[in-house]
Protein backbone atom coordinates (compact mmCIF):
# COMPACT_ATOMS: atom_id res chain seq x y z
CA UNK A 1 0.00 0.00 0.00
CA UNK A 2 1.58 3.52 -0.98
CA UNK A 3 0.84 6.81 1.56
CA UNK A 4 1.53 10.03 1.01
CA UNK A 5 2.03 12.92 3.02
CA UNK A 6 4.43 14.35 1.30
CA UNK A 7 5.77 14.91 -2.11
CA UNK A 8 5.14 12.46 -5.19
CA UNK A 9 6.59 13.84 -8.62
CA UNK A 10 5.79 11.83 -11.29
CA UNK A 11 8.10 11.30 -14.33
CA UNK A 12 7.38 13.84 -17.69
CA UNK A 13 7.93 10.26 -19.76
CA UNK A 14 7.32 7.65 -17.52
CA UNK A 15 4.21 6.24 -15.38
CA UNK A 16 4.78 5.89 -12.04
CA UNK A 17 3.23 2.77 -11.04
CA UNK A 18 2.16 1.78 -7.14
CA UNK A 19 0.89 -1.42 -6.93
CA UNK A 20 -2.02 -1.80 -4.10
CA UNK A 21 -3.76 0.70 -2.68
CA UNK A 22 -3.28 4.47 -2.60
CA UNK A 23 -3.83 6.77 0.18
CA UNK A 24 -2.91 10.68 -0.25
CA UNK A 25 -3.38 12.11 2.88
CA UNK A 26 -4.04 16.42 3.19
CA UNK A 27 -0.13 17.23 4.05
CA UNK A 28 0.40 15.01 0.59
CA UNK A 29 0.87 16.65 -2.59
CA UNK A 30 1.18 15.28 -6.43
CA UNK A 31 3.19 16.61 -9.26
CA UNK A 32 2.10 16.18 -12.39
CA UNK A 33 4.69 17.88 -15.37
CA UNK A 34 3.04 18.75 -18.34
CA UNK A 35 4.47 18.99 -22.00
CA UNK A 36 2.39 18.46 -24.75
CA UNK A 37 -1.16 16.19 -25.40
CA UNK A 38 0.78 13.13 -26.15
CA UNK A 39 0.05 10.24 -23.35
CA UNK A 40 4.01 10.33 -23.11
CA UNK A 41 3.91 13.94 -22.66
CA UNK A 42 2.65 14.68 -19.34
CA UNK A 43 3.38 12.31 -15.96
CA UNK A 44 0.85 9.70 -15.02
CA UNK A 45 0.32 7.95 -11.89
CA UNK A 46 -1.52 4.28 -11.91
CA UNK A 47 -2.72 2.58 -8.99
CA UNK A 48 -3.73 -0.72 -9.32
CA UNK A 49 -6.12 -0.79 -6.45
CA UNK A 50 -8.12 1.66 -4.44
CA UNK A 51 -7.02 5.02 -4.32
CA UNK A 52 -7.90 8.11 -1.47
CA UNK A 53 -7.78 11.29 -2.74
CA UNK A 54 -7.04 14.26 -0.33
CA UNK A 55 -4.17 17.23 -0.32
CA UNK A 56 -2.72 18.99 -3.58
CA UNK A 57 -2.27 17.62 -6.88
CA UNK A 58 -0.10 20.39 -8.88
CA UNK A 59 0.61 20.67 -12.68
CA UNK A 60 3.79 21.68 -13.70
CA UNK A 61 3.76 22.75 -17.82
CA UNK A 62 7.15 22.78 -18.93
CA UNK A 63 9.02 22.98 -21.84
CA UNK A 64 6.71 26.45 -23.03
CA UNK A 65 3.69 24.04 -23.84
CA UNK A 66 0.48 25.90 -23.01
CA UNK A 67 -2.75 24.13 -23.12
CA UNK A 68 -5.57 25.30 -25.26
CA UNK A 69 -9.28 24.74 -24.91
CA UNK A 70 -10.45 21.32 -24.97
CA UNK A 71 -6.93 19.53 -24.39
CA UNK A 72 -7.26 17.03 -21.86
CA UNK A 73 -5.25 15.16 -19.55
CA UNK A 74 -5.64 11.33 -17.50
CA UNK A 75 -2.92 11.99 -14.93
CA UNK A 76 -4.48 9.42 -12.61
CA UNK A 77 -5.76 5.93 -13.46
CA UNK A 78 -6.99 3.91 -10.32
CA UNK A 79 -7.98 -0.06 -10.84
CA UNK A 80 -9.97 -0.40 -7.81
CA UNK A 81 -12.55 2.10 -6.33
CA UNK A 82 -12.23 5.95 -6.05
CA UNK A 83 -12.91 7.81 -2.82
CA UNK A 84 -11.77 11.42 -1.61
CA UNK A 85 -10.87 14.00 -3.76
CA UNK A 86 -8.01 16.82 -4.19
CA UNK A 87 -8.58 19.21 -1.40
CA UNK A 88 -6.12 22.27 -3.95
CA UNK A 89 -5.05 22.25 -7.29
CA UNK A 90 -1.65 23.75 -8.58
CA UNK A 91 -0.65 25.57 -11.79
CA UNK A 92 3.41 26.46 -12.66
CA UNK A 93 4.15 28.36 -15.31
CA UNK A 94 1.31 29.54 -16.77
CA UNK A 95 0.06 33.46 -16.67
CA UNK A 96 -2.96 33.76 -14.60
CA UNK A 97 -6.78 33.34 -16.08
CA UNK A 98 -6.14 29.56 -16.60
CA UNK A 99 -9.92 27.83 -16.76
CA UNK A 100 -10.38 24.03 -16.37
CA UNK A 101 -12.01 20.86 -14.94
CA UNK A 102 -11.28 17.74 -13.22
CA UNK A 103 -13.26 15.35 -14.30
CA UNK A 104 -13.46 11.44 -13.95
CA UNK A 105 -14.07 9.27 -16.35
CA UNK A 106 -14.32 5.29 -15.03
CA UNK A 107 -10.90 4.76 -13.93
CA UNK A 108 -9.58 7.61 -14.87
CA UNK A 109 -9.27 11.42 -13.53
CA UNK A 110 -8.52 13.99 -15.89
CA UNK A 111 -7.84 17.71 -16.18
CA UNK A 112 -9.39 19.53 -18.90
CA UNK A 113 -8.88 22.79 -20.43
CA UNK A 114 -11.91 25.68 -20.74
CA UNK A 115 -9.52 28.55 -22.32
CA UNK A 116 -6.53 28.78 -24.25
CA UNK A 117 -3.47 29.20 -21.69
CA UNK A 118 -0.33 31.37 -21.83
CA UNK A 119 3.43 29.95 -20.64
CA UNK A 120 4.57 32.02 -18.39
CA UNK A 121 8.11 31.85 -16.22
CA UNK A 122 7.14 34.93 -13.91
CA UNK A 123 6.73 34.58 -10.17
CA UNK A 124 3.95 35.23 -8.54
CA UNK A 125 5.95 37.49 -6.42
CA UNK A 126 9.47 39.00 -6.23
CA UNK A 127 12.49 37.11 -4.89
CA UNK A 128 15.10 39.70 -3.25
CA UNK A 129 18.78 38.49 -2.20
CA UNK A 130 21.50 39.64 0.08
CA UNK A 131 24.75 38.20 0.08
CA UNK A 132 26.87 38.50 3.04
CA UNK A 133 29.80 37.24 4.86
CA UNK A 134 30.27 36.01 8.21
CA UNK A 135 33.31 33.96 10.02
CA UNK A 136 34.92 33.39 6.39
CA UNK A 137 31.58 32.19 4.68
CA UNK A 138 29.78 33.84 2.08
CA UNK A 139 25.92 33.33 2.87
CA UNK A 140 23.04 34.39 0.05
CA UNK A 141 19.51 35.35 1.95
CA UNK A 142 16.90 35.02 -0.38
CA UNK A 143 13.84 36.55 0.20
CA UNK A 144 10.43 35.45 -1.46
CA UNK A 145 7.17 37.62 -0.84
CA UNK A 146 4.08 36.84 -2.35
CA UNK A 147 0.80 38.84 -2.00
CA UNK A 148 -1.84 36.44 -1.57
CA UNK A 149 -2.61 33.54 0.53
CA UNK A 150 -2.62 30.95 -2.55
CA UNK A 151 0.60 31.90 -4.21
CA UNK A 152 3.79 30.58 -3.24
CA UNK A 153 7.56 30.75 -4.14
CA UNK A 154 9.79 28.08 -3.25
CA UNK A 155 13.28 26.69 -4.22
CA UNK A 156 13.39 24.43 -7.17
CA UNK A 157 16.67 22.08 -6.74
CA UNK A 158 20.47 22.42 -5.36
CA UNK A 159 22.61 25.76 -5.39
CA UNK A 160 24.75 25.38 -8.81
CA UNK A 161 28.08 26.89 -9.03
CA UNK A 162 30.41 27.25 -12.55
CA UNK A 163 32.93 29.45 -11.89
CA UNK A 164 32.44 32.20 -10.32
CA UNK A 165 28.46 32.55 -10.68
CA UNK A 166 26.28 30.84 -8.69
CA UNK A 167 22.79 30.14 -9.58
CA UNK A 168 19.75 28.84 -7.65
CA UNK A 169 16.27 27.95 -9.25
CA UNK A 170 12.86 29.19 -7.80
CA UNK A 171 9.44 27.99 -8.67
CA UNK A 172 6.26 29.65 -8.61
CA UNK A 173 2.91 28.46 -7.77
CA UNK A 174 -1.15 29.66 -7.93
CA UNK A 175 -3.04 27.28 -5.97
CA UNK A 176 -6.66 27.40 -6.81
CA UNK A 177 -8.75 27.24 -3.47
CA UNK A 178 -11.98 28.77 -2.07
CA UNK A 179 -10.28 30.44 0.73
CA UNK A 180 -7.63 32.82 -1.30
CA UNK A 181 -7.15 35.92 0.11
CA UNK A 182 -4.88 39.36 -0.17
CA UNK A 183 -2.09 38.41 2.28
CA UNK A 184 1.85 39.04 2.67
CA UNK A 185 3.95 36.26 3.26
CA UNK A 186 7.63 36.52 3.62
CA UNK A 187 9.54 33.24 3.09
CA UNK A 188 13.66 33.47 3.99
CA UNK A 189 15.61 30.90 2.91
CA UNK A 190 19.93 31.41 3.55
CA UNK A 191 22.38 29.56 1.30
CA UNK A 192 25.99 28.45 1.84
CA UNK A 193 28.31 30.02 -0.40
CA UNK A 194 31.35 28.41 1.10
CA UNK A 195 34.83 29.83 2.02
CA UNK A 196 34.90 31.65 -1.36
CA UNK A 197 38.89 33.07 -2.14
CA UNK A 198 38.76 36.81 -2.87
CA UNK A 199 37.22 38.25 -5.75
CA UNK A 200 33.81 38.91 -8.00
CA UNK A 201 30.87 36.39 -8.15
CA UNK A 202 27.75 36.50 -9.54
CA UNK A 203 24.66 35.01 -8.24
CA UNK A 204 21.49 34.44 -10.66
CA UNK A 205 17.86 33.32 -9.34
CA UNK A 206 16.21 31.71 -12.52
CA UNK A 207 12.54 29.88 -13.33
CA UNK A 208 11.90 27.49 -15.20
CA UNK A 209 15.52 28.12 -17.05
CA UNK A 210 15.12 32.25 -17.70
CA UNK A 211 16.76 34.36 -15.10
CA UNK A 212 14.71 36.69 -13.20
CA UNK A 213 17.94 38.59 -11.38
CA UNK A 214 21.42 38.21 -10.86
CA UNK A 215 23.13 39.99 -7.86
CA UNK A 216 26.76 40.90 -7.89
CA UNK A 217 29.15 40.82 -4.96
CA UNK A 218 32.90 40.45 -3.61
CA UNK A 219 34.68 38.58 -1.69
CA UNK A 220 37.55 40.97 0.41
CA UNK A 221 41.22 39.36 0.75
CA UNK A 222 40.25 39.56 4.83
CA UNK A 223 36.76 38.05 5.07
CA UNK A 224 37.09 37.23 8.42
CA UNK A 225 37.28 33.67 10.74
CA UNK A 226 34.95 31.37 11.23
CA UNK A 227 36.92 30.05 14.74
CA UNK A 228 36.84 32.61 16.81
CA UNK A 229 38.94 32.67 20.62
CA UNK A 230 40.62 29.67 21.02
CA UNK A 231 41.85 28.40 24.30
CA UNK A 232 43.08 25.52 26.47
CA UNK A 233 40.96 25.41 30.09
CA UNK A 234 42.27 24.21 33.50
CA UNK A 235 41.42 20.86 32.60
CA UNK A 236 42.99 20.57 29.71
CA UNK A 237 40.11 21.09 27.05
CA UNK A 238 40.09 23.09 24.71
CA UNK A 239 37.20 25.34 23.95
CA UNK A 240 36.45 28.07 21.09
CA UNK A 241 33.32 30.20 19.39
CA UNK A 242 32.18 29.52 16.50
CA UNK A 243 30.85 33.05 14.14
CA UNK A 244 27.78 32.87 11.78
CA UNK A 245 24.52 33.33 11.20
CA UNK A 246 21.82 32.36 13.31
CA UNK A 247 20.10 28.95 13.40
CA UNK A 248 22.52 27.62 10.87
CA UNK A 249 23.94 23.95 11.34
CA UNK A 250 27.63 23.46 11.65
CA UNK A 251 29.54 20.15 12.39
CA UNK A 252 32.96 20.08 14.24
CA UNK A 253 35.33 17.51 12.41
CA UNK A 254 38.91 17.01 14.05
CA UNK A 255 42.80 15.54 12.74
CA UNK A 256 45.89 14.91 13.75
CA UNK A 257 47.55 14.99 10.41
CA UNK A 258 44.82 16.61 8.43
CA UNK A 259 44.28 13.79 6.29
CA UNK A 260 41.97 12.23 8.69
CA UNK A 261 39.52 13.52 10.24
CA UNK A 262 36.31 12.57 12.43
CA UNK A 263 32.88 14.10 13.65
CA UNK A 264 33.22 15.42 16.55
CA UNK A 265 29.58 17.30 17.40
CA UNK A 266 27.44 19.40 15.86
CA UNK A 267 24.96 22.07 16.70
CA UNK A 268 23.52 25.49 15.53
CA UNK A 269 25.63 29.16 14.48
CA UNK A 270 26.57 31.05 16.73
CA UNK A 271 27.71 28.28 19.01
CA UNK A 272 30.66 27.33 21.49
CA UNK A 273 32.32 24.25 21.63
CA UNK A 274 34.30 22.53 23.94
CA UNK A 275 36.67 18.92 23.10
CA UNK A 276 36.99 17.24 26.55
CA UNK A 277 39.61 15.22 24.64
CA UNK A 278 42.43 17.55 23.29
CA UNK A 279 44.39 17.08 25.95
CA UNK A 280 45.08 13.13 24.80
CA UNK A 281 46.55 14.56 21.79
CA UNK A 282 50.32 16.10 21.53
CA UNK A 283 48.21 18.01 18.71
CA UNK A 284 44.61 18.20 17.26
CA UNK A 285 43.44 20.33 14.51
CA UNK A 286 39.86 20.96 13.90
CA UNK A 287 37.72 22.12 11.03
CA UNK A 288 33.72 23.38 10.72
CA UNK A 289 31.43 21.92 8.16
CA UNK A 290 28.76 24.55 7.87
CA UNK A 291 25.38 23.87 6.25
CA UNK A 292 22.70 20.92 6.28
Amino acid sequence: MGSSAGLIHCSSTNALTILGNYKQAAKGRLIIPIYGTNSTDFGQLIVTNAATLDGNVTFKFINGFAPKAGDHFDFLNVGGPQSGAFASVGLQNLAPGFQFNILTNSQLLGMTALNDAQFSTALPGQVDVTVTNLGGITYAICTATTSNTCDSITLEGPLTRTNNTFNQTFQGTTFIRSDCGASITTVTNLLVLGALSPGDYLFGITASGETVKSVSFSVPPVAGKTFLGPRQLADGSVQFEIEGPASVRYTIEASTDLKTWIRLGAGSLPGTFNDPDAAVFSRRFYRAVIGP
